[in-house]
C-alpha cells in the first residue's frame, strides 16, 4: 500500500454511527457514558443500556429508579455531544447476552464501551462475566474506561503478536477513537522469554542465550516496523520489543509510557483462545490503569456486517 492510500484510509474513516453503552450508573459507568459523548459526531447514535436480573422483572421500584438513573445518563450525552441521537434501554437478563442483543440490533454497533468498577476484588468478579465473556466471545470492538474522562486520547500503545497483521484491526480502531490530537503512538511486542527461562535452568550457555534474545528481539522489531512503514508510512511511531513475561511487560510499558489508551487484538474468531486470555489479556485487565480497546479480527467484524446486512 503506497502513502496516498494509507493516509486516505486513515483521514476517510468513518465516524462512530452507533455506541453502545453498558451503565450501571457506578462511578465507572458514569465513565463510560462520557467516554462514549466524546466519541461521537453530530448525526451518531448512542445507546444507553442498563441490565436487570430477570428476577426483578416486575418490581416497579427498581424499574423505576433504573429508568431515572438511565435519563440523568441521557442528559450527560445531550449536554457532551450536540446533535447526537440518544435511546435508553432498560433490559432484563444476564448483563453479556443484553448487550450482545442491543448492539446487534438495527445495522448494528460500532462499538461496545463499558466502565471498570472500583475494588480490584470486584473488578475481578465483573472481568469474570460481562467484561471477560466480551473478550472471549465479543464479536464487537469494545472500549472498557479506566480513566476519568478529562481529554481525547494523547497516548496510544497497541500490543501487537507477530505476525503484527493479526492485530492490525486493533491498532486502526484505536486510531480511530484517538482522531488526530495522539501526541504518542507506539507499538509494544512482548518476546515471552518462558523457553529461555527453561533452556538456562537447563544449562544452556547464558552468552549464547543473550546473543539469541537480542538477534530474535532484533528480527521482531524490524518486523514490526516494516509492517508500519508500510501501512502507515504518513504516522510516526516508535516500537519497543521487551523480554520477559507478556502481561508484565504490557504493563510496565503502559505505566513508563503515560498510556491512555490500550489497544489488543483478538485472534480466535470468537475472541482470543483461553489459555491466552488467562495469561495475559485478563491479567492486563484486571491491572491496567488506563482505557482498553479490544477489537476482534477483521474477517470476524466482517462476518458480522454481513449477517447485518443480510437481516
Amino acid at each position: 500500500m503506497n502513502e496516498t492510500q494509507s493516509r486516505g484510509r486513515l483521514s476517510k474513516a468513518m465516524p462512530l454511527r452507533r455506541v453502545v453503552v453498558a451503565t450501571d450508573f457506578s462511578a465507572g459507568g458514569t465513565r463510560a457514558v462520557e467516554r462514549a459523548a466524546r466519541l461521537v459526531a453530530p448525526g451518531a447514535e448512542v445507546v444507553l443500556v442498563h441490565v436487570l436480573p430477570a428476577s426483578l422483572r416486575k418490581d416497579r421500584k427498581c424499574e423505576a429508579t433504573a429508568r431515572e438513573g438511565l435519563d440523568d445518563a441521557e442528559a450527560r450525552v445531550h449536554e457532551a455531544a450536540k446533535g447526537v441521537a440518544v435511546e435508553s434501554v432498560l433490559a432484563y437478563g444476564e448483563a453479556f447476552e443484553e448487550l450482545l442483543r442491543v448492539a446487534a440490533g438495527k445495522s448494528g454497533a460500532d462499538l461496545i464501551v463499558l466502565g471498570r468498577h472500583g475494588t480490584k476484588r470486584f473488578r475481578n468478579l465483573m472481568l469474570g462475566t460481562t467484561a471477560e465473556r466480551l473478550v472471549r466471545h465479543g464479536t464487537f470492538p469494545a472500549l472498557i474506561v479506566n480513566i476519568p474522562v478529562r481529554r481525547v486520547y494523547r497516548r496510544l500503545l497497541a500490543a501487537v503478536e507477530l505476525p503484527p497483521e493479526t492485530s492490525q484491526r486493533a491498532v486502526e480502531f484505536g486510531l480511530r477513537l484517538a482522531g488526530d490530537q495522539l501526541q504518542d503512538r507506539r507499538v509494544v511486542h512482548v518476546r515471552d522469554d518462558l523457553i529461555d527461562r527453561a533452556l538456562r535452568r537447563g544449562g544452556y550457555p547464558d552468552r549464547d542465550l543473550i546473543e539469541q534474545q537480542q538477534t530474535l528481539r532484533a528480527e521482531a522489531s524490524a518486523t514490526i516496523q516494516a509492517w508500519l512503514q508500510n501501512e502507515y508510512p504518513a504516522r510516526q511511531w516508535s516500537v519497543s520489543v521487551p523480554a520477559g513475561d507478556p502481561r508484565a511487560g504490557i504493563l510496565a510499558t503502559v505505566e513508563h509510557r503515560h498510556t491512555d489508551l490500550l489497544c489488543l487484538g483478538t485472534h480466535a474468531r470468537k475472541g482470543l483462545s483461553h489459555a491466552f486470555l488467562g495469561s495475559v489479556a485478563e491479567g492486563v485487565l484486571r491491572e491496567v490503569t488506563c482505557d482498553v480497546l479490544i477489537a476482534p479480527p477483521q474477517s470476524t467484524a466482517a462476518h458480522r456486517d454481513e449477517q447485518g446486512a443480510a437481516r
